[in-house]
């Protein structure tokens, strides 16, 4: 016996169905196959997850590591609310449970100027400045947040209309949460891309 979707029927009882009707099911749901070869998955239309920083969960944000038989690895992904972002998506590994892994943070901003984040913890932020000289870039003034620790690492890309190569500099000590400084030695624009976290 395998999966059937149509059982049970609307009036029909779980505690009806026998063993050997109800115990096809569960393995389903356990192993996620339905059983048939040709198609060894069991789709699921969502999943929905509760917030752990909210009624009804008690006791610690993160759930507790989960006891496996030796040699078998699980994993736990499970949503909380974040100070600042909302709802948010984290992965706990069972055999390093101290290694919480954040998969979502806000929603990214995606055009010529823009931020993401990426898994694990790394952000980052980009954009396009047009002038020469010092320039400084606060990322809220050009409508991004600040990183919540650092400035890690920029990358700057001149542009020169006419004719040569472009070239740029990120002013030395000018690396914060909030933004940088760059010197645009030759060109009329430059792209940059900040890294973060």
């Amino acid at each position: 016996m395998t999966w059937t979707p149509s059982r049970p029927a609307n009036n029909e009882k779980i505690s009806d169905m026998g063993q050997t009707v109800f115990r096809p099911f569960w393995d389903a749901i356990q192993t996620a196959s339905d059983g048939v070869a040709a198609d060894q998955k069991l789709l699921q239309w969502g999943i929905n997850l509760i917030d752990r920083a909210s009624p009804p969960v008690t006791g610690p944000n993160d759930p507790a590591r989960i006891e496996t038989i030796a040699g078998d690895v699980a994993g736990v992904v499970y949503c909380k609310t974040l100070m600042g972002s909302g709802l948010e998506l984290f992965f706990m590994n069972s055999h390093d449970p101290a290694n919480v892994i954040q998969l979502t943070k806000g929603a990214p901003i995606i055009g010529a100027i823009g931020e993401t984040f990426i898994p694990g913890g790394v952000l980052i932020k980009w954009g396009f400045r047009v002038g020469t000289g010092v320039q400084a870039i606060t990322y809220v003034t050009e409508g991004l947040t600040d990183f919540p620790s650092t400035t890690l690492a920029v990358f700057l890309s001149p542009v020169r209309v006419v004719g040569g190569a472009g070239s740029a500099d990120v002013v030395g000590g000018s690396l914060t949460n909030t933004g940088f400084s760059f010197r645009l030695l030759s060109g009329q624009s430059t792209f940059w891309l900040a890294l973060g976290n």
